[in-house]
């Protein structure tokens, strides 16, 4: 609980630029150097006092008596108006001869750093206003010392309020350097690769989200590369009027959260104007406003002062936008976009909080933790872009689901699929409507009738799909199918129909009563294109193939069948047995009778053992009656009737109604053309 309560503290210091707690008058403790030394945290050892009138020469502190004090905590914290801080080092080699001392500090905002011996000559000089003479991550001092105890002075002009210091041997101080220029190269490179990418997906796609998301990614690359003091080695000293220093890591900070607010709310949907969540889009613009009054302030004046907004705005947008991602999920369960946005804070804010503990000196010291906040804002970097391919992942599933995946995938190809243009292709065409839906519609409810047909819907979608087959469109009830192949057209007709007497099964166990879809195949030539207008377009075949594939399913219910197709698509499916011609049949449209066959694969075992025994018969009989030789094809088929088993649950009925149609059909043509029907045909008919 006190360690909490201690980091709360340190936090909100940090933020606000509070004062430190109190400290003590106090001499410097010993520094002992070695050639073998480790990393060694000094804060502790050293004593400070705070110039608040930058007026103090190095003289003066040499020669003076001044009221130093040792630091509070384990780092040095001062109130942010502070201008200059002084600390009184003591050094002792114990070898016989001279040791170099490597001082490291904290990497923001100590913009001149310099010490002193005893006699007040300069020892070296560093930070972030200082012309760079070597490279280094972080500012550090760097000096021989001769054997021996010697007083070292070290003047700090700052615009932070903390100071945190690391002592390290030659040799430790080259490794730390290596690892910083590694860990450095690694993160602003993996920025711009990402960055890269973006550009050219915004390119490719010409979606906002990819080129916010690629501004922002820029802006933390430019915080990264603001957090050390390579960029010094690269830049002028500066750039437009402005001092290409520590600083800058102000200015990034706001710019970077700037671009973030802009690609939260296109990734969130809560950008003015377009949102539907106006008046949290509306309240939101604080964030930005402020932010850019953070990025003014950082050009207008050099006081640290300003630091206070600056880190209170970042903490502000720390705090709201993984918030207003929350409550979206809360609201919406389904929105993963929203909680995969929350935990990409997590990285950040961790590494955030990580170096405020360290800075304020309630952690200890690591070489990665001044990494902290860079390696955060890498990995929030790439959650980031994750949760917005996400966001782009569902969108194509949106257009594949409202339109067709073909759509989305010309897009991937950077093809542009308004431009499709029109086309002769072979394929088959299918199509199912539910029967008795008047009278389905008059027993249920609108919701009930939504459930429900969405059942049989996934059953018929999810089996199209995974025969390679096309969802061309949904018409309240019906459905429109479209496949290459017909022989995978065929698997999935009989796959969806053993997959509906299933659900059926289910209903009438339960006392309800099932759902019946006629199914109607076509095979041929027609045109595939877009119809409509840029404002509203579909993607769909048309011709007089897909006319056919729509009589036939309006005339499954009067031959007591479940599957008509036409001989074109049985001609495509040489070998095929589980079908048998069901006649010539004047479809809608047409000048010529079209000779329509039964699909019965999908039936139970008994009805297509029987209807397999049928299927050789029924041709020469059709052909009777094409010849006018109705006498001798109804005796043919009442003979049928005869051998024709029950129908295992339908009382006065036999298991092939469809011979019965038939029947009636020739019947039905003798009275037209005046001929007379037997009375014995008339009773088993």
């Amino acid at each position: 609980m006190r360690f909490a309560t201690l980091a709360l503290f340190a936090f909100v210091a940090l933020l606000a630029g509070a004062a430190p707690l109190a400290a003590a008058p106090a001499e410097p403790a010993e520094i002992v150097l070695s050639d073998g030394r480790q990393a060694e945290s000094i804060n502790q050892k050293a004593v400070y006092f705070v110039d608040d009138k930058d007026e103090i020469g190095v003289a003066d502190v040499v020669a003076g008596e001044h009221a130093w004090v040792r630091p509070a905590s384990d780092n040095l914290t001062f109130d942010l108006p502070s201008r200059t801080v002084w600390l009184h080092l003591r050094l002792r080699n114990p070898e016989a001869k001279e040791l170099r001392a490597n001082i490291e500090l904290n990497p923001v905002f100590l913009e001149w750093i310099t010490a002193y011996d005893a006699q007040g000559r300069t020892l070296d000089q560093t930070g972030s206003k200082v012309a760079p003479h070597r490279i280094e991550a972080f500012p550090t001092l760097q000096f021989d010392v001769a054997p021996g105890v010697h007083d070292v002075y070290v003047s700090i002009k700052s615009r932070g309020n903390s100071v945190a210091m690391m002592l390290r041997s030659e040799a430790e101080q080259d490794a730390k350097d290596a690892l910083d220029l590694v860990v450095a190269s690694s993160l602003i490179g993996g920025l711009l690769a990402l960055m890269v990418y973006h550009l050219f997906m915004f390119a490719t796609h010409r979606n906002r989200n990819y080129a916010l998301n690629s501004l922002f990614i820029f802006t933390t690359a430019f915080f990264t590369a603001s957090f050390t003091s390579y960029h010094r080695q690269l830049l002028p000293a500066q750039v437009l009027g402005f001092a290409t220093d520590f600083w800058w890591s102000a200015l990034a900070s706001q710019a970077t959260m700037l671009a973030l607010y802009l690609f939260t709310a296109d990734l969130l949907g809560i950008l003015p104007g377009n949102s539907p969540r106006k008046r949290l889009a509306r309240a939101l613009l604080v964030l930005p406003a402020v932010h850019a009054l953070s990025i003014l302030l950082v050009f207008a004046t050099d006081s640290p002062l300003v630091l206070i907004p600056i880190r209170l705005s970042s903490a502000l947008s720390m705090i709201i936008l993984p918030a207003v991602a929350a409550s979206i999920f809360a609201k919406d369960r389904v929105n993963t976009i929203a909680i995969l946005y929350v935990v990409s804070w997590l990285p950040f804010a961790g590494g955030v909080v990580a170096v405020v503990l360290w800075l304020s000196g309630v952690a200890g010291h690591h070489d990665i933790l001044p990494w902290s906040v860079p390696i955060g804002a890498l990995a929030q970097s790439l959650l980031l872009s994750f949760a917005a391919s996400q966001r782009l992942r569902r969108r194509d599933g949106v257009i594949a689901a409202f339109v067709s995946d073909l759509v989305v995938r010309e897009l991937d190809q950077g093809l542009d699929p308004r431009n499709y243009g029109p086309r002769n292709v072979e394929k088959c065409v299918v199509f199912l409507d539910m029967h008795d839906y008047t009278r389905f519609s008059e027993a249920h409810s609108p919701l009930d009738c939504h459930r429900i047909l969405n059942q049989y819907f996934h059953v018929i979608n999810a089996t199209t799909y995974r025969h390679d087959g096309i969802v061309d469109k949904i018409i309240g009830d019906a459905m429109m199918l479209v496949f290459d192949a017909p022989a995978r057209c065929l698997a999935a007709i009989v796959e969806l129909r053993r997959e509906l007497s299933t659900l059926n099964r289910t209903r009438v166990e339960a006392n309800l009563m099932p759902i019946r879809f006629g199914v109607g195949i076509s095979y041929g030539t027609m045109l595939s294109a877009n119809f409509g207008s840029r404002q509203k377009l579909d993607r769909t075949v048309v011709g007089d193939n897909v006319n056919v594939a729509s009589r036939l399913e309006a005339i499954t219910r009067p031959f007591a069948v479940d599957v008509l197709c036409t001989k074109e698509f049985v001609d495509q499916l040489p070998g095929y047995e589980y079908c048998r011609p069901a006649g010539y049949v004047l479809l809608k449209g047409r000048a010529k009778k079209s000779l329509v066959y039964e699909l019965f694969e999908h039936n139970l075992p008994e009805v297509v053992a029987w209807k397999m025994a049928t299927r050789l018969l029924l041709p020469p009989i059709i052909e009777l009656e094409q010849a006018g030789k109705y006498d001798e094809a109804l005796a043919a088929l009442r003979a049928m009737i005869a051998r024709c088993p029950p129908h295992s649950y339908r009382h006065n009925q036999i298991m092939d109604p469809t011979l019965h149609v038939m029947v009636a059909a020739i019947e039905e043509k003798m009275r037209t053309l005046g001929l007379a029907v037997p009375d014995s045909l008339k009773k088993v008919a």
